[in-house]
Parts: C-alpha cells; structure tokens; sequence
C-alpha cells in the first residue's frame, strides 16, 4: 500500500471517531443519558473491522498486509475481542491469518446477523441525529471518510481488485443512514408522520437477515 493511502485511511479514522464522539454526545446529552460513549465507539470498531475482513475476503484471498492494516486502523475495540465474547476461543490476529478463507467466510456469514443489529443500532442515533442537526452533513463526510479506509485495506497487498468492493456490511449500513436521515428530514417538515418512517421501504434486517 502506497503511504499516501495508508496516511489518508488513518486520518479518515480519526476524523470519523471525532465526529462519532460529537454524535453520541449530542446523543446521550439529549435523548439517552444512561448511553455509553465508549460502546458506541467499540461497537463501531467492530463494525468497520468486519467490514473491512468482509472487503479483504471478496477476492478469495486474505493477505497478511491487509489483516495487519486492519487490525493497527481501530483504537477501541478489535475483532478478535469480538470473536471471543461471541464464544470462540483465543482468538488472535495471528489465528485469523492462519485460518483458510472459506472458513473464515462461514465465521463471519455465522456473526452476521449479530453484526447487523449493532449496524442498526448505529443508523438509528446517526441518522436522527445527523437530520436534526440541520447545520451539518455528517453523513457525506462519515460516508467519504469510510471510502477511504475501505479504498485503503483493498489496496494494502498492492493489488486492489474491483471484486472486493461487491458488498459489506458497513456499505448497506450508509444507504441505511440515508434513508432513514431523508425520512426523519421529511418527518420534521411533517408532523403527521412524526417517526420519519416510509413503509414503502424495506430496512436492512428485511434484506440481509435470513429469515428463520
């Protein structure tokens, strides 16, 4: 990976944990108190790092420079912390590493579901929030800056391939946010549907979870 990507990637992280900490607050301050300001931000690390592993697998092949730029870009939570609170044992980079990819693959399609109710639980203050604060677009500068580290794990083994930009989590995730922030918009201009919502739509679990 070229420096100048790494350094983009890097600085994109910082900017979204700064404007993620200015969301929560603004969250906890005004609609929650008893939220956690830290779970938040673990709880997006996890996010991005299963997204990011998500981007790394869609060519088939999991390099040890993109695992190692995954696990350096997060600074308070990390996959590993995940996988051993949902059961598995000792998890290490090194084990992820060492682990074939279709297996992996099924260890991520199996915390998938998990994965997406913290997705949800994410769109949920972000995209209120960020349509009631009508001063600022924070979703064009979480979306770009989110491109960037994206941008970044798919070009740390120097051979980015279009195949890994299919999907991930964390993609779904942002068309979520705009939805749901334009219905909120729209519900601020219109009383009578005071929830933002649009039954028009589908959410993320109606496409994503399969059904049991």
């Amino acid at each position: 990976m070229e420096n100048e990507v790494k350094q983009t990637a890097l600085d994109s992280y910082d900017k979204i944990i700064n404007l993620l900490e200015n969301i929560f607050k603004s969250w906890k301050e005004t609609f929650q108190k008893e939220f956690d300001i830290r779970v938040g931000l673990n709880c997006f690390d996890v996010l991005l790092q299963f997204s990011m592993l998500q981007i790394a697998l869609n060519d088939g092949q999991l390099q040890s420079e993109e695992l190692e730029f995954i696990r350096d870009i997060s600074k308070y939570c990390n996959i590993c912390d995940y996988f051993n609170q949902r059961g598995y044992q000792n998890v290490e980079w090194q084990n992820i590493l060492n682990t074939d990819e279709s297996t992996l693959k099924e260890i991520l399609n199996g915390l998938q579901e998990d994965i997406i109710d913290i997705s949800m639980d994410f769109v949920n203050i972000f995209s209120y929030a960020d349509a009631a604060i009508s001063k600022y677009n924070f979703f064009d500068s979480l979306k770009n800056n989110i491109f960037n580290i994206l941008i970044a794990v798919a070009s740390a083994d120097n051979n980015a391939d279009k195949s890994e930009f299919n999907w991930c989590i964390i993609f779904a995730t942002l068309n979520e946010i705009a939805k749901r922030k334009q219905a909120y918009i729209d519900a601020f201009n219109n009383p009578s549907n005071p929830n933002g919502e649009n039954t028009n739509k589908k959410s993320l679990k109606d496409f994503y979870v399969k059904k049991k």
